[in-house]
């Protein structure tokens, strides 16, 4: 029968299946002495197979190689016979997964220790070990599998071989320590020991250092450092495996502790890197057996009862000469496992205060205040272990002076110490001890070596805030601006050190409420600063500890509704609060609050607090939130809209937030739940005081929504009817209406006016929302530095429908435009004749309505960058307006908005528009028939100008002495003293000026 017969391969492998182990053990070693003919003849078919159909050789083969390791081997035999189309059908398996993929693991594994053994070398591994490598990043962050730990074996196995044969070349770097991050990952998760995770994190270091670091010149001699770094490390990184993998570790860690003693005795620049490189591959070894420094038990549960034993003889065999040493090293990774490694001899006393334990402080606690090297953190943990177990204070206190000493390394290594005591004994430590540590500790954070504050910061994360905040807190308002940064960052590592985060929140919160309570009289100074750091902490934060935040937070405030710190801790935390998860939460919290509350105020005045607490909570949110729909919105919209309009039962300043908040709902729902309330409280407005309220509550919501939202906030026709009540108000007389209620009515319709035409301007401008941020509440509390006109207003008529319908009058041109509500109010005021929107019919001209309507200008130009694009519209209507003679109020108005447009948009506006206000002012100035209400207009008119910048100074310089002269005549020819007073100061100031220059 051929051997190309299918039944012979069929033959083949049931003959290898029978055959035991001694029998493959022999045909491993040598086929050609193997006595078993029927089996070398089973070999031979198969590897004739194997080179035209490998698969069907190695399919049955590795479904008994995941389970057995002979398999396993005889896999490994093939690959060793027939190198590439074998490694090629393992890669496609590792490519699989599942039972298949776990097999081609074994055999890859078989096959890399068979060739060690053997002493023969196979072609490149390169694509074998990259599919191994995708298999081991797989299983990163989670419990190991049996595929991943078998990729591990693996990789580890045929790396190391790989190593030895290329012992020159950096290539592979990247794979290898990817591998170690994930069995390192896996570690971390599974609470393995602290010297295997302190080992591999410095394996990793090591490796990447030889891989990057450095030139060509000494690629070769750091390729031949890393490669046989892997040699010694990989093995180490494998599944334990018996009594074979026990012998070996014990020859490699022998090896690794001569070569820590000979390198400790070498003065060369290299011996520190020599000695971190041999005592990683001690803990590497130790590690991977779950050795810790708090439980040496685990060496009779890992290994037999043999090797456990051979371990603690060679551990204590080599204290004297290679750990205790090791610990004056220069490298801080030598220092650290030589420490641990300590801590591992000393764990039959743990926690225990015994002779040998205090001779060993005795012993290192000089090398914190005399190394002239910075000791490293795991020497550090190491004399904090032994300062925990002295049951005096003394070797304590000599840690605090050696902090407060003048060497900056000696302070350094103290501090590590101090570090890690406190992180140690955190929920242990007695309050007179966390208190003397406090107070020895604060003036390092006034210290002049910045990584001397800086480790100082770090040591106190681990206090108690409570018994550490109180103090910091203090230092924020120090004059040395070094150690106000220190206290911040102190304070910063608190936080962030306390989980959850909730409870670092609340710890903090009640150290702010503290404080801000205190009768000191820098106790608000302190408070704000402490406030800010709220920031920095929350930058750091993710999604779901920012949700942490937003629910301790509206507990908080809920709670104590009534704080100030508290509020302020709501504004500074605004962006984060106002995130996806974080404000969801802001909004469940609120609507249920405020349902919880009686839907009218009570007679405790002190209930304003908690009826604005969630109030103020919303109002940071982001204008966005507004925009989605939930059954908690609507809630809460209808509680907005029924609190801003109960003018009897709710206070008053919670009605001007609820209106606020209302403003930032969408344009359908205010159009749908606004519009209607506005025409009916419009309605009897005159005669009903609370409907009066309403109108003007109603305004202040729009201009809030315009401010927010932009024209956007409100369709056409609420434009349209909000304008006509705004003009309608103005219109009204003082007799008609209570004297207060009438000016804020009237004040309120100014601003909303402002507010529409700002919408307009902006709208025209750019597409994207107002950016406009601040509101003003002239609405509700009427500021007093407008015009005055209520004297000046002439009788009206009663009023007029709300939308007016157009008449058929020609004679004036009315058009659409894109400023409507500007060019109306343009007309009105100065008399315009060009782009007259059809809103301003049946509007009187009397003079109240114009100057009114001029301070609408002035308050549309107070509104941030305004102004330049106001003066483009308003400054030739308004200068006509000036010079035209006839009632003297209204040039007076009309310079008086001329003022304010230069003024608060000179930096903006052209040149050409300061010569011609000059000579505009000039004119009026000079004409005898003025009259004192404009001379005085234009001469404060002249003082903006003469104070603007060199730029329109010098534009204006051919001028000036016109512009001199005519308030000399005013001076002259003024009635009132004041004016006169006023002129002639200004050309005294111009006349001595000039003579100077």
């Amino acid at each position: 029968m051929s051997s190309r017969d299918p039944r012979a391969l069929g033959d083949a492998l049931r003959t290898v299946f029978r055959a035991d182990a001694k029998a493959l053990a022999s045909l491993e070693r040598d086929a050609s002495a193997s006595k078993n003919d029927e089996l070398v003849r089973a070999l031979a078919i198969l590897l004739e197979w194997c080179h035209d159909d490998v698969d069907t050789v190695l399919d049955p083969l590795l479904e008994r190689a995941s389970s057995s390791t002979r398999y396993a081997r005889f896999v490994a035999l093939l690959t060793h016979r027939a190198p590439k189309s074998v490694r090629d059908a393992l890669r496609r398996a590792l490519g699989v997964g599942g039972t298949k993929a776990l097999a081609a693991c074994a055999c890859a594994r078989a096959s890399a220790e068979m060739e060690r053994g053997t002493g023969s070398r196979r072609q490149d591994d390169g694509e074998l070990l990259e599919q191994l490598r995708l298999i081991v990043l797989a299983g990163e962050g989670r419990s190991p599998t049996r595929l991943a730990s078998a990729a591990v074996d693996a990789f580890a196995a045929m790396s190391s071989l790989a190593a030895e044969d290329r012992d020159e070349d950096l290539g592979g770097f990247e794979a290898r320590e990817d591998v170690v991050g994930v069995v390192t990952s896996w570690a971390r998760l599974d609470g393995k020991s602290e010297l295997f995770i302190e080992c591999c994190d410095g394996a990793r270091g090591r490796l990447r250092s030889l891989a990057r670091d450095g030139d060509d010149s000494s690629r070769r001699a750091r390729a031949r450092l890393l490669n046989q770094a892997w040699i010694d490390w990989a093995p180490a990184l494998a599944s334990i495996r018996g009594k074979k993998w026990e012998r070996e570790m014990l020859v490699a860690l022998e090896s690794a502790f001569a070569a820590t003693c000979e390198m400790l005795n070498m003065d060369e620049p290299g011996a520190g890197e020599g000695v971190a490189h041999a005592l990683i591959t001690v803990g590497l070894h130790l590690g991977r057996t779950g050795i810790d420094h708090e439980n040496r038990a685990v060496f009779s549960a890992m290994v037999s009862e043999e090797t456990a034993k051979a371990l603690d003889e060679m551990l204590h065999q080599y204290t004297g000469t290679a750990i205790l040493p090791a610990l004056r090293c220069s490298n801080p990774l030598a220092q650290t496992v030589a420490s641990i490694l300590i801590r591992v001899i000393l764990a039959p006393e743990h926690m225990g205060w015994t002779e040998q334990t205090e001779t060993l402080l005795r012993g290192v606690l000089p090398l914190v205040e005399e190394g002239s090297d910075i000791i490293s953190v795991g020497f550090a943990r190491l004399v904090a272990d032994l300062i925990i177990r002295d049951p005096n204070d003394e070797s304590l206190l000599q840690i605090l002076r050696i902090c407060g000493g003048s060497a900056t390394n000696a302070k350094m290594s103290a501090l590590r110490v101090l570090t890690e005591f406190l992180r140690r004994v955190q929920s242990t430590m007695l309050d007179s001890t966390a208190n003397a540590i406090v107070r020895s500790m604060l003036p390092r954070l006034a210290d002049k070596n910045l990584e001397v504050r800086k480790a100082a910061a770090g040591a106190f994360a681990h206090i108690a805030p409570p018994k550490v905040l109180p103090a910091l807190f203090e230092l924020l308002i120090s004059d040395d601006v070094e150690e106000r940064s220190a206290s911040g960052d102190a304070i910063l590592a608190t936080m962030r050190e306390q989980k959850p985060t909730s409870r670092a929140l609340k710890s903090y919160l009640d150290a702010l409420s503290a404080a801000s309570s205190s009768d000191s009289p820098d106790a608000e100074k302190r408070v704000s600063h402490a406030v800010k750091l709220l920031a920095r902490f929350a930058e750091s934060l993710n999604e779901i500890e920012l949700r942490d935040v937003a629910e301790t937070l509206t507990t908080e405030v809920f709670s104590s509704p009534s704080s100030s710190s508290l509020n302020q801790a709501v504004v500074v935390l605004a962006p984060w609060i106002g995130k996806s998860t974080a404000s969801e939460h802001v909004i469940e919290a609120c609507a249920h609050q405020l349902s919880s509350q009686n839907a009218n105020k009570g007679a405790d005045e002190n209930e304003i607090f908690d009826r604005l607490a969630p109030l103020l909570l919303l109002r940071v949110l982001p204008l966005a939130i507004w925009d989605r729909e939930s059954r908690e919105r609507t809630d809460i919209q209808k509680c907005l809209r029924y609190r801003m309009l109960n003018v009897q039962g709710e206070f008053e300043d919670v009605r001007r937030v609820c209106s606020e908040m209302f403003a930032k709902v969408p344009q359908q729902t205010l159009d749908k739940e606004l519009l209607s309330e506005l025409e009916r409280a419009y309605r009897s407005a005159r005669t009903d005081s609370d409907d009066l309220a309403r109108v003007r509550t109603c305004m202040f919501c729009c201009s809030a929504g315009l401010a927010v939202r932009g024209k956007s906030a409100l369709s056409e026709s609420f434009v349209n009817v909000l304008r006509s009540v705004c003009v309608n108000i103005l219109a009204w007389s003082a007799c008609d209406t209570d004297g207060d209620d009438f000016f804020k009515a009237q004040m309120g319709a100014m601003e909303t006016l402002a507010s529409i035409i700002v919408a307009e301007v902006d709208s025209s401008a750019r597409t994207q929302k107002n950016c406009m941020k601040k509101t003003s509440k002239t609405l509700l509390e009427p500021e007093t530095s407008m015009i005055s006109f209520e004297e000046i207003i002439s009788a009206t008529p009663s009023g007029r429908p709300l939308i007016v319908e157009l008449d058929d009058d020609t004679k004036r041109e009315r058009v659409p435009c894109a400023h409507e509500t500007l060019h109306g109010v343009l007309h009105l005021a100065c008399l315009t004749d060009r782009d007259i929107p059809p809103w301003v019919d049946d509007v009187p001209r009397t003079t109240g309505i114009r100057v009114a309507l001029i301070n609408v200008i002035i308050t549309a130009a107070r509104r941030p960058r305004r102004g330049a694009t106001l003066v483009d519209e308003c400054f030739s209507p308004l200068v006509a307006c000036a010079e035209r003679r006839g009632d003297p109020n209204i040039r007076e108005a009309a310079l008086q908005a001329l003022m304010m447009l230069f003024h608060l948009s000179q930096d903006d506006i052209d040149e050409s528009i300061t010569v011609a206000l000059t000579r505009s002012i000039t004119n009026v100035l000079r004409d005898h028939t003025a009259g004192d209400t404009a001379r005085k207009g234009a001469a404060k008119v002249a003082t903006a100008l003469l104070a603007a910048s060199d730029r329109h100074i010098s534009a204006m310089e051919p001028y000036l002495e016109s512009l001199r002269q005519s308030l000399t005549v005013a001076a002259r020819v003024a009635v009132d003293t004041e004016v006169a007073s006023l002129a002639n100061k200004l050309a005294m100031c111009m006349t001595q000026t000039a003579e100077r220059l």
